[in-house]
């Protein structure tokens, strides 16, 4: 018979989830080779370990996502010759270097091909094309938000008392009714 440790079962669960979205994140990269995105995975989610282990306030998830995200900042900043990560993704994806130098992606010495590739990309910010940070904003609900606050303010909790008392009747009405036909 065997032993299963049940207090080990959240962690497991919390470190498949981080794999699952550590693959869509590498997917997303396309990275569409299983092999080399498992082979990255592996490297990652080792590092995300040791890191959760120096720091017991980090979950699975949070550390792997700040490792990679990480890893690919610096990858994308050095593709972009020091120019920003943002800059690199762009070169990355907009040249279709992805699909042929897939292997190299995140990797500390890409090859030289690649590189001068994606620094030969243009970039021309147009009316089209701005960079910004995107900073949290209150959504503006216009109309709609007036109309909601009104009928929170009209709200009676008397209506749905008289609601409830109703359903009741009728339920002990409905039931009595299948007890006498049903004895």
């Amino acid at each position: 018979m065997s032993h299963v440790d049940h207090t080990q079962a959240p962690v497991s669960q919390a470190w498949r989830e981080a794999c699952a979205r550590l693959e869509d994140y590498l997917e997303s990269c396309d990275i569409r080779d299983p092999e080399r995105r498992w082979r990255l995975a592996l490297e990652i989610l080792e590092e995300a370990r040791s890191k959760v282990a120096a720091n017991c306030d980090l979950t699975p998830l949070e550390a792997t996502m700040e490792t990679v995200m990480n890893r690919a900042d610096e990858w994308f900043d050095f593709i972009a010759n020091g120019d920003g990560s943002a800059r690199g993704r762009v070169a990355w994806f907009s040249s279709g270097a992805s699909a042929k130098f897939a292997k190299d992606f995140l990797e500390p010495e890409p090859a030289h091909e690649l590189v001068a590739a994606l620094r030969s990309e243009t970039i021309q910010a147009g009316p089209g094309l701005e960079f910004t940070t995107l900073a949290r904003q209150d959504v503006d609900y216009g109309p709609m938000e007036d109309i909601a606050r009104e009928t929170w303010e009209k709200f009676s909790w008397s209506f749905v008392l008289k609601a409830f008392l109703l359903w009741v009747v009728i339920f002990f009405i409905a039931w009595g009714a299948w007890l006498h036909f049903h004895p």
